[in-house]
């Protein structure tokens, strides 16, 4: 944890005068959210648990089991060390009093399980000291899922490589269908991959290939499946560079393998066009007007339109995504659907806007792009789909 992030938790704590402090918990890396923020690079070795305590006047301190002591070296604020259970709570109980108000990775209900990181047998040894808990999310959430300057140009470079891969791997289907073959699912896949790797991306999971009635599925696995005219075909990509702060890319697109898009595959493609560029320029607009804006408000600025042209129940996941550093990154998700997340949208950040209508057993249609928010209220979007279905 830097100075920088360490002065803007205690500026959080000032204007939280309720708040004795800050406790991070962990153990054996759950709270990746926590860990995070001591070191964007860290990755705990730690094998038992582990409290740092950042007061709201004072110095920090971390308690670490003696075990652990070599690993935990590099970690900012006094180290106190613990053997036993007895040491650990004497410890523990001197820095945290009795009676106090206190935030950690926890969220007070069960419609936003990623920030509930805190499990219940620690929240009630807490309480049994009259220690109440509350979320850390209006102090961390300003700094979660954050990029820096760095790693915005190094996102736009993501970007550029991964939108080269994805026209290298339609040119190659264009190729095979026009010479009358009929290549598969996986070997669409195999070829992304290899355009991929080319690029020097790489990634956490294999791409998403889906042709004709698999791109009704979301998260469909790729088969043996045929590609042949007349199909719509599905690819969902994302990838990073190799170092592990580099930020991920995450892309849909999808094209119609023959000349004249039936009409009503055309509608559902508009449809879901309408819908992406709605809610772009809903979170360009509030922001540009420094507005704040939930992600469950851009969800429901998203939904609204596929409802209105009554495809609201082949809408069948959230809106969007936080990405960083891992493709679905810690910060708000667009979603009021599949969770209610009700965190207000940060400056340097990067979000998919990903619509999807799914015709069962038909067709799917998916256009997901990719927006980088700037600290100045502006943004920039990424793989920006067409206004109707590009055809091969």
């Amino acid at each position: 944890m830097n100075q920088q992030i360490l002065s803007h938790i205690r500026a959080a704590l000032a204007e939280h005068p309720q708040l004795a402090g800050w406790l991070l918990y962990d153990y054996r890396g759950r709270n990746q959210l926590g860990l995070r923020l001591l070191d964007p690079s860290f990755s705990t070795p730690l094998t038992r648990r582990f409290f740092f305590w950042v007061p709201s006047k004072g110095e920090p301190v971390k308690i670490v089991h003696a075990v652990d002591e070599a690993h935990a070296g590099g970690l900012p604020g006094k180290t106190v060390l613990y053997s036993s259970w007895q040491e650990l709570e004497s410890e523990l109980f001197s820095v945290v009093k009795w009676g106090q108000t206190i935030a950690m990775e926890y969220w007070t209900t069960e419609l936003l399980p990623s920030q509930s990181l805190l499990d219940a047998s620690t929240k009630e040894w807490l309480e049994r000291k009259s220690i109440q808990v509350v979320s850390s999310w209006p102090l961390i959430g300003p700094l979660v899922g954050q990029l820096s300057s760095h790693q915005k140009t190094t996102y736009r470079e993501t970007a550029a490589a991964l939108e080269s891969a994805l026209k290298a791997s339609w040119s190659w289907l264009t190729h095979e269908l026009s010479h009358k073959r009929e290549p598969t699912e996986i070997m669409l896949q195999e070829r992304l991959i290899k355009e991929m790797v080319e690029q020097g991306l790489s990634f956490d999971s294999p791409p998403i290939v889906a042709a004709g009635p698999h791109t009704a599925e979301p998260h469909h696995i790729p088969q043996s499946h045929r590609i042949g005219p007349n199909m719509v075909v599905l690819i969902d990509a994302w990838g990073k560079f190799a170092s592990p702060n580099a930020p991920y890319a995450d892309f849909t697109q999808v094209f119609y393998t023959g000349k004249k898009v039936p009409d009503m595959l055309q509608k559902v493609y508009q449809v879901t066009h309408q819908a992406q560029e709605v809610t772009i320029k809903f979170v360009e607009t509030c922001l540009e007007a420094s507005c704040s804006i939930t992600g469950a408000e851009v969800d429901d600025v998203c939904r609204t339109v596929i409802n209105a042209y009554g495809f609201g129940k082949c809408f069948s996941h959230r809106t969007g995504h936080n990405i960083f550093t891992s493709v679905h990154g810690p910060g708000p998700n667009f979603d009021n659907f599949e969770t209610r997340d009700t965190r207000v949208i940060s400056p340097d950040t990067c979000y998919s806007i990903e619509p999807g209508i799914y015709i069962p057993k038909t067709y799917g249609i998916r256009l997901e792009c990719n927006l980088l928010i700037e600290p100045n209220g502006r943004s920039s979007v990424f793989n920006r789909s067409p206004p109707a279905i590009p055809f091969l």
